[in-house]
């Protein structure tokens, strides 16, 4: 599943598009690879847990061009599904934008409140 912004837009999409071939073809076997892994197999390399502020979400774990790309979400809302809330990038440990957690709890929340917020990943 993929965060749907105020006006309906689905933000991972929106995000895709703006990348070059080579992180969408990344992207896209990392997506691939975790379909077919049920949620407790769902672990480093591929897949990370998030601690501290970004508690409750889950990375998305691909490098494409040099560049160590997050995509963030969470299990939810409904059981056994994933749904993307953003993507980041991860430089020094830490995540570019500065806000991706406090962004990414924002999200989440509204789609727990409205789960139509979310939708299917237009990809």
């Amino acid at each position: 599943m993929c965060f749907l912004s105020d006006g309906g837009r689905d933000v991972i999409r929106d995000w895709y598009d703006e990348q070059t071939s080579e992180v969408q073809a990344e992207f896209d076997v990392a997506l691939s690879y975790l379909r077919e892994q049920p949620p407790a197999q769902w672990v480093r390399p591929s897949f990370g847990t998030l601690t501290g502020e970004c508690a409750g979400l889950g990375e998305i774990r691909f490098k494409a061009n040099k560049v160590q790309h997050r995509p963030i979400g969470f299990f939810g809302p409904e059981r056994m599904q994933f749904t993307l809330l953003l993507c980041a990038i991860e430089k020094g440990r830490k995540f570019i934008p500065k806000n991706t957690c406090d962004t990414a709890q924002k999200r989440k929340t509204i789609v727990l409140k409205n789960k139509e917020r979310a939708d299917e990943c237009d990809s």
